[in-house]
C-alpha cells in the first residue's frame, strides 16, 4: 500500500485570511463609574444577534461587548485590575525558502478517449520548506500554451486529466510547489495520443509452459498461448532474439490467442521463444524455453582399468552428444568371449567408474557401456578394446629332484632256448627271455642264417619274452635256431636244436583235408612228396575224403602225375584271397563281450593263417579267432593264409570298435534337488550312445517299483513322480542293460532328492523403499524365496496379472497408472506347475512431482539498499527436499550477501543492492533420488537506488492547539509497503507504531517538536531517515463562568433569576450555549438566561459554554449553577425580614429602657460612645455601613454554609448578585425555619 504523500502547506494567502483575527487589541482602561446593572443585561442579546449576522465583524467588537460585564463586576471586586498583555516579541526571520527538485519518473498510468492518468515519484530533494503540492500542466503537440489541469495543488502522486478530446496528442508535465516557488518540471518522455484503449495487453501464460517445455525429436509441437488486449494486439515472435524461421515454425494469431506449430521437431528448434503482445505503446511479453531432446550417443570411450581376482574395473567418459538433455545414468553389460551373449550387470548407474564383480574364473570378458538420458538408452554401446581374463588359480607343484639312475645294461638272456623235437605238420614255438637297456633288438637265425620276413616263421618280442613260431614245419625245417639280442651296450645269443620228425600213423588211414572246388575242378597240392599216399575221389562241387590205403596203389602213378601237373599250374597262377567274417557283426562292442573272426579261403585246405590288427601280426594262426574283448582289442583286423610256399593276399579289413561299458548319466528333469509337497519330479537316465538301453532305478539302494505316484516311460529312461511326499526323499541312481546282449552298466552317480514338509514362504521387497514415489522415478520389486531354485514368478497389481516372469519387476519410469497394491507368487515346473502362496502386499503410491511454492519472507516486493530480503521455497509433503535458486534464469551461488540455510529452502540477502534485482524462481530436488521438480512461479524483486523519503503531515495544520482539541500526525512513505513507524516528541520515543499519531485531547504535555521515521523487517530492521520536524504549541482553553444578575434587593420585587455567561480573560466576541442538567437548552444563543419557577420547577443545575467562529472555537464549560424553589425563597426571605425588623424594634426599645433604668457612670469611666443609630443620609454616604440583612446572614450560625460561597469566589452583600446555589445551612435549620415560616437567604 503506498505511503502518504509529502506534507502539504497552505498557501500564504490563505494563512493570512485565517490568522487575521488572532492579534489581540490593546486593553482599554477600566471605567470610572459602573453603568446600571440593567444596561449590560439588555444590551447583550442585541450584540449577540449582531455577531451572528456578521461573521466577519472587526476584532475590536469583542472587547466592547465585554466592557459592561467588566464594569458590572467592578463594584464587587474593586481591588482587581484588568490584566494588560505584553506585546509578543518579533520572531526570528526564517531562512529563505528554496524550491524542490524535479518530480521523478513521470509516466502514463492509463488513457482513454476522454481522460489521461499520469503518475510520478516524489522529488529527490524537498528541503526544509517542505512540499505544498503539485501542479499538472498539459499542452497539445505543436503548441506552447500550457494549460493547468488542477485548480488547486494536489498532494498525491497521481492525477487524472479529464474532459480531453479524442485524437489529441498531448505533452504533460508536473511541477512541485512549495514556499520557495515552482520546481523544474518533470515531463513525459513523449506525447500521448488520446484515444480509447479498452484493455491493456496481457499474456496469460499456461502453467505447463511456464517451465521448460521438453519434446522429443520428431514429435509435433502445438503451443497455444491466450492473451488479452483491445483493440486487437499486434503479436510478434522471436527465437533467441532473432525472428523465427517461417519455414520451420508456423505462427497463427487470432484476437484471443497465438499458436506456435512445428510439424516435426528437430534439435535446432530448441531455444527461447519470446512472444510480444503490443497495443500502441503498451506491451506485454512472455517467454517459452523449448527443449528438443533425443537419445544420447554412446560414451566417448570405455577403458578397462584393472583386473584382479574375480573383479574388473572400468572407466569411461561422457558421450559427446547428450541428446540435448542431461545424462541421468549408464548401463554396463558384460559378455563372455566363449558365448558372446551380453548380460546387464549395472543399470541406471550415475558414476563414470564402475567395478564389475562375480566374474567366473577361466573366462575372458568384454564390456560395453550405454548412456541414458530422459529419452532412453543410447542406440549403441561403447565396447572396451581390452579383454578381462580371469586367470585360474595356479597350483604349482615342484617334484623332488632325484639323481637319475643309469639303467643301461647289455642284453642278457634270463631264460635260454631249449632243444626241441617237432612233428611234421604241427606248429611249434621256441621261447626265451632277455633283458637289457635300452631295449635290445631281437633277431632269429636258422643254421646261422637270418630268418628275416619269411612268412613261415612268426617272430614276437613282448615284455622281454621272445618267441619264434614255426607254422606246420616239414622235415627240412629242422636245424639249429639262434636268438640274438643287441643294443648299444652289447649283444647276447642263445641257441637250440630243433628236430622235425615225420608223423607216426598207426591206423593206416590218411588225415582228412577239405578242399573247396573252384572253377569246376579241384586243386590239391601236397606240401611234401612223401605224403603222396592219399588219392582223392574227384567230385565236382562236393567234398571228398581219403580212401583207405589199400585203394591208393591203383591210382598211385596217375595221382602223382596229375598232382604235379596241377601244382605246377597253381604255382604259376594267382593264389586265392581269404574272406574275413565277424560274429556278431556289430560295429560297436563293449569290454567283456566276445567276438569271433573267421578267416576263410575258398579253395583247398591245409592253410595256416596269419592274423593282423592295425597292420601288426598277431600270434593266432587258427582259422577262427575268438576274442573276449578288452580296450586293447580295438582296431582293424585282417588275415592271410599260408600253405607251403604259397601265401595268399590279405583279406578284407574288418574294423572292431571296443568301448568301455558306459556309465549312465542321471539327470533331473528340473534344475532343483529339493521339492515341496504335491510338486512333480522327473529324473532321466541316459547312456552316451544310440543303443536301445533299458534301465533299472534305485532309491537308497532299493529297486523302485511303479505305483500311484511313480511311473516310467517304456524303456524306463525317465522316472516321474506326480505328487512328491516325504516317502520320495532319498538318493536316486540308475543302471542300464542291453536285453539282447549280456551287457550291464555300472550304477550312475547318485542324485539326492529333498522333500520339504510345507510350501515355501515368499517375500516381496521394494527398492527403494519409499512409500511415496514421484512420476519418472525408478522402482523395482524383488520377489524372493530363500529355498530351492528354478522359480518363475507371477506379478500382480491390484489382482491384475502382469507380464513379468523374473524375480524382479522393474519400473524404469513410474506413472500414475503404476499406483496400486503389488503382490507376487512363484511357480516352477513344465507340464504341471507348482505354485506358492502369494506374498504380502506392498502399496505403491505415485504422485505428481509437486511444484515448489515460492514465498517472500516479507510482504513487499521492492526493497532499498542495505535492506535484508528473504525468500522461502517449500514443497508439499514431509520429504527432505533440497532447492536450487535462480535469478532471471541464472543459478544463484552464495556470496558475502547471499546465503542459504542447510537445505537451501530459504534464500537470505543480508544487504540488498542493484545486482540482486530480478525475478527469482526455485526448483526442488531430492539428493538421494533422481527427482527434480519444475521451477516455481517467479517473484520479482525491485531494488531502489536510495532510501525512501519520509513526510510528516499534521491535521489540522495549526501551530497552536487548545485544551481538548484533537490533532493527528501522519507519517507517509510514497513507495513500497510493510512499514512500521517510530514517533518522537522532542527526541523522546512514543509508543505509537502505526503511520498515524492521534492526540484526542491536546494537553500541556503534548507540546513539542514531532518527527517520525519508518522501519520494516523482522530480525534486522531497515530504518529510513527521520522526517522533517513539526512543532506543536499548547494553550489553555479559556473558561466560561456563570454570574447571577438578580441582586438581593430584587428579591422582594420578582420571582425570576437572571444568569449571565461570560468567558474569562478573553477579549474575543463569543456566542454562548446553555445547558440544563447536561442537556442543551434550545434557545437563541445568548449570554443571558432567565430561570423562573415555571420553566425550572425542579431547580436544575445550569452550565454554559462560549462558542465562536475563530480559534478557539469554543471555551471550557463553566461550573454548574444550581437553583432552588424561587417562590419559597421569596416567602422565606420576607418572613426573615419581618422577624429582623421586629427584632430590631425590640432591641431598640430595650436599649431605651436600659438607658433609662441604668445608673449612669462617671464621665471618665465612660467609653467613647458611638452612635448606634445613623440617619439614612449618613448610611448613604458611608460605604462600610452593614446591612441588617447582611448582619443576619453573616451570623455565626450561618458561617459554615458560607464556605460554599467562598469557593465560588463571591462576596455576600446587598448589592452583589447571587453567584452560587442557594441552600440551607443545614438540613435541621432548613426544616426548622420552614416550620417557623422563616426566610432562608441566598448565599454566595
Amino acid at each position: 500500500m503506498p505511503g502518504k504523500p509529502a506534507p502539504i502547506k497552505k498557501s500564504p494567502a490563505k494563512k493570512a485570511v485565517v490568522k487575521a483575527p488572532e492579534p489581540a487589541p490593546e486593553p482599554k482602561p477600566a471605567p470610572v463609574e459602573a453603568p446600571p446593572a440593567e444596561t449590560p443585561a439588555e444590551a447583550a442579546p442585541a450584540k449577540a444577534v449582531e455577531g451572528e449576522a456578521a461573521a466577519a465583524a472587526p476584532a475590536e467588537a469583542a472587547p466592547a461587548e465585554a466592557t459592561p460585564a467588566a464594569e458590572e463586576s467592578a463594584p464587587a471586586a474593586p481591588a482587581e485590575a484588568v490584566v494588560v498583555e505584553e506585546p509578543p516579541k518579533a520572531p526570528t526571520p526564517p531562512p529563505p525558502a528554496l524550491p524542490t527538485s524535479t518530480p521523478l519518473n513521470v509516466t502514463v498510468d492509463d488513457v482513454n478517449e476522454s481522460s489521461l492518468t499520469i503518475k510520478w515519484q516524489t522529488p529527490e530533494t524537498i528541503g526544509d520548506s517542505g512540499l505544498d503540492g503539485y501542479t499538472v500542466e498539459y499542452c497539445k503537440d505543436g503548441s506552447t500554451d500550457w494549460v493547468v489541469a488542477n485548480k488547486e495543488l494536489i498532494a498525491v502522486n497521481r492525477y487524472c486529466i479529464q474532459n480531453l478530446t479524442a485524437g489529441d496528442l498531448l505533452h504533460v508535465r508536473v511541477v512541485a510547489v512549495n514556499p520557495g516557488g515552482r520546481s523544474e518540471p518533470g515531463t513525459l518522455a513523449g506525447p500521448v495520443p488520446i484515444r480509447e484503449i479498452v484493455d491493456r495487453p496481457k499474456v496469460r501464460m499456461p502453467r505447463t509452459l511456464r517451465s521448460r517445455y521438453v519434446k522429443q525429436v520428431g514429435e509435433q509441437i502445438n503451443v497455444v498461448i491466450p492473451f488479452l488486449g483491445k483493440p486487437k494486439p499486434v503479436v510478434s515472435w522471436l527465437k533467441d532474439g532473432q525472428p523465427v524461421d517461417s519455414k520451420r515454425v508456423n505462427i497463427r494469431n487470432s484476437d484471443k490467442d497465438s499458436i506456435l506449430f512445428i510439424r516435426a521437431a528437430q534439435r535446432e528448434d530448441s531455444g527461447v521463444y519470446e512472444m510480444t503482445v503490443k497495443v500502441d505503446s503498451f506491451e506485454d511479453k512472455a517467454t517459452i524455453t523449448l527443449q528438443i531432446v533425443e537419445l544420447p550417443g554412446p560414451p566417448a570411450s570405455v577403458k578397462l582399468v584393472d583386473t584382479w581376482g574375480f573383479n574388473a574395473a572400468l572407466e569411461w567418459t561422457p558421450p559427446k552428444d547428450n541428446g540435448n538433455t542431461e545424462i541421468i545414468g549408464y548401463t554396463i553389460q558384460k559378455a563372455d568371449r566363449k558365448t558372446g551373449e551380453w548380460f546387464t550387470v549395472l543399470d541406471h548407474y550415475h558414476r563414470l567408474t564402475a567395478t564389475v564383480s562375480d566374474l567366473i574364473m577361466g573366462n575372458s570378458y568384454a564390456f560395453r557401456v550405454f548412456a541414458e538420458n530422459k529419452v532412453g538408452l543410447s542406440e549403441m554401446g561403447t565396447v572396451t578394446k581390452a579383454v578381462a581374463t580371469i586367470q585360474k588359480t595356479d597350483i604349482v607343484y615342484t617334484p623332488p629332484e632325484y639323481p637319475e639312475h643309469d639303467f643301461s645294461e647289455a642284453p642278457k638272456f634270463t631264460t635260454p632256448l631249449s632243444n626241441r623235437a617237432a612233428t611234421v605238420g604241427y606248429t611249434t614255438k621256441l621261447l626265451c627271455s632277455v633283458r637289457g637297456s635300452p631295449k635290445p633288438k631281437i633277431e632269429w637265425l636258422k643254421n646261422q642264417m637270418i630268418i628275416g620276413d619269411d612268412p613261415k616263421f612268426r617272430q614276437i618280442a613282448q615284455q622281454g619274452i621272445c618267441s619264434l613260431e614255426i607254422r606246420k614245419p616239414c622235415s627240412f625245417d629242422g636245424g639249429v635256431y639262434t636268438c640274438r639280442a643287441k643294443n648299444a651296450q652289447g649283444e647276447a645269443t642263445v641257441s637250440c636244436k630243433l628236430e622235425v620228425k615225420p608223423e607216426i600213423n598207426n591206423s593206416n588211414s590218411c588225415r582228412e583235408e577239405t578242399v573247396w572246388f573252384t572253377n569246376a575242378f579241384p586243386v590239391l597240392c601236397f606240401i611234401s612228396l612223401a605224403e603222396l599216399h592219399c588219392i582223392a575221389d574227384i567230385q565236382i562241387n562236393s567234398v571228398f575224403t581219403c580212401t583207405a590205403q589199400w585203394k591208393m596203389w591203383r591210382f598211385k602213378i596217375f595221382s602223382v602225375i596229375y598232382f604235379l601237373a596241377v601244382c605246377a599250374d597253381q604255382d604259376n597262377g594267382n593264389p586265392p584271397t581269404p574272406i574275413l567274417n565277424k560274429d556278431p557283426g556289430l560295429n560297436l562292442m563293449y569290454v567283456g563281450e566276445t567276438v569271433t573272426f573267421t578267416c576263410k579261403v575258398s579253395v583247398s585246405s591245409g592253410w595256416t593263417y596269419v592274423w593282423y590288427k592295425d597292420g601288426n601280426e598277431l600270434t593266432t594262426t587258427e582259422e577262427i579267432n575268438r576274442i573276449r574283448l578288452d580296450l586293447s582289442d580295438r582296431g582293424h583286423y585282417s588275415c592271410k593264409a599260408i600253405r607251403g610256399a604259397i601265401t595268399t593276399d590279405r583279406s578284407n579289413v574288418m574294423p572292431l570298435n571296443v568301448l568301455e561299458i558306459p556309465v549312465p548319466v542321471l539327470s533331473r528333469g528340473t534344475r532343483w534337488s529339493d521339492v515341496f509337497p504335491t510338486e512333480n519330479v522327473k529324473f532321466s537316465c541316459k547312456m552316451q550312445d544310440s543303443l536301445s538301453w533299458t534301465y533299472t532305478w534305485y532309491r537308497d539302494g532299493q529297486v523302485i517299483q511303479p505305483d500311484n505316484t511313480v511311473s516310467f516311460d517304456p524303456d524306463k529312461a525317465t522316472l516321474s513322480i506326480s505328487s512328491a511326499s516325504d516317502s520320495h526323499a532319498g538318493q536316486y541312481m540308475c543302471k542300464g542293460f542291453l536285453s539282447s546282449r549280456s551287457v550291464n552298466s555300472s550304477f550312475s552317480s547318485g542324485l539326492d532328492l529333498t522333500v520339504y514338509d510345507k510350501k515355501p514362504n515368499i517375500n516381496l521387497s521394494q527398492d527403494p523403499e519409499y512409500k511415496e514415489m514421484f512420476i519418472g522415478e525408478q522402482v523395482s520389486f524383488t520377489c524372493g524365496i530363500k529355498v530351492s531354485s528354478g522359480w518363475e514368478y507371477e506379478w500382480y497389481r491390484d489382482s491384475t496379472l502382469l507380464t513379468e516372469t523374473s524375480n524382479k519387476y522393474l519400473i524404469n519410469s513410474v506413472g500414475k497408472t503404476d499406483s496400486g497394491s503389488y503382490t507376487c507368487k512363484a511357480k516352477r515346473g513344465s507340464d504341471k506347475f507348482f505354485h506358492t502362496d502369494s506374498s504380502q502386499a506392498i502399496h505403491l503410491q505415485i504422485e505428481e512431482i509437486p511444484v515448489p511454492v515460492l514465498r517472500r519472507g516479507t510482504r513487499w516486493s521492492d526493497v532499498f539498499p542495505t535492506e535484508n530480503v528473504k525468500f522461502s521455497c517449500k514443497m508439499q509433503g514431509s520429504l527432505s527436499w533440497t532447492y536450487t535458486w535462480s535469478r532471471d534464469g541464472q543459478v544463484i551461488q552464495p556470496d558475502n550477501t547471499v546465503s542459504f540455510d542447510p537445505d537451501k529452502a530459504t534464500l537470505s540477502i543480508s544487504s540488498a543492492s542493484d545486482s540482486h534485482a530480478g525475478q527469482y524462481t526455485c526448483k526442488g530436488f531430492l539428493s538421494n533420488r533422481s527427482v527434480n521438480s519444475r521451477f516455481s512461479s517467479g517473484l520479482d524483486l525491485t531494488v531502489y537506488d536510495k532510501k525512501p523519503s519520509v513526510t510528516l503531515t499534521q491535521d489540522p495544520e495549526y501551530k497552536v492547539m487548545f485544551t481538548g482539541e484533537q490533532v493527528s500526525f501522519t507519517c507517509g512513505i510514497n513507495v513500497s509497503s510493510g512499514w512500521k513507524y517510530e514517533w518522537y516528541r522532542d527526541s523522546t520515543s512514543l509508543a505509537e507504531t502505526s503511520n498515524k499519531y492521534l492526540i484526542n485531547s491536546v494537553g500541556k504535555t503534548d507540546s513539542g517538536s514531532y518527527t517520525c521515521k519508518a522501519k520494516r523487517g523482522s530480525g534486522k530492521f531497515f530504518h529510513t531517515d527521520s522526517s522533517p520536524f513539526k512543532d506543536l504549541e499548547f494553550k489553555e482553553r479559556p473558561k466560561a463562568i456563570i454570574l447571577a444578575l438578580t441582586g438581593w434587593s430584587e428579591v422582594f420585587s420578582t420571582d425570576s433569576l437572571v444568569l449571565k455567561c461570560q468567558v474569562e480573560e478573553s477579549q474575543d466576541a463569543w456566542n454562548y450555549t446553555w445547558f440544563k442538567a447536561g442537556e442543551p437548552i434550545i434557545l437563541q444563543a445568548s449570554e443571558k438566561h432567565t430561570a423562573t419557577p415555571q420553566n425550572d420547577p425542579e431547580q436544575s443545575a445550569y452550565t454554559c459554554r462560549g462558542i465562536r467562529t475563530g480559534r478557539p472555537s469554543y471555551s471550557e464549560e463553566s461550573s454548574s449553577f444550581t437553583t432552588k424553589n424561587l417562590l419559597l425563597k421569596r416567602r422565606l426571605l420576607l418572613s426573615i425580614s419581618g422577624c429582623l425588623f421586629f427584632g430590631i424594634i425590640a432591641v431598640f426599645i430595650g436599649c431605651i429602657v436600659l438607658r433609662v433604668i441604668r445608673k449612669p457612670v462617671d464621665d471618665y469611666e465612660k467609653p467613647e460612645e458611638a452612635e448606634l443609630f445613623l440617619t439614612m443620609a449618613q448610611l448613604k454616604d458611608r460605604s462600610d455601613t452593614p446591612s441588617p440583612l447582611v448582619a443576619y446572614i453573616t451570623d455565626e450560625n450561618l458561617k459554615a454554609p458560607s464556605q460554599a460561597g467562598d469557593e465560588n469566589d463571591t462576596t455576600c452583600n446587598e448589592s452583589a448578585p447571587i453567584t452560587s446555589e442557594d441552600q440551607a445551612v443545614t438540613t435541621e435549620s432548613l426544616d426548622k425555619e420552614e416550620n417557623n415560616a422563616a426566610m432562608v437567604s441566598f448565599k454566595q
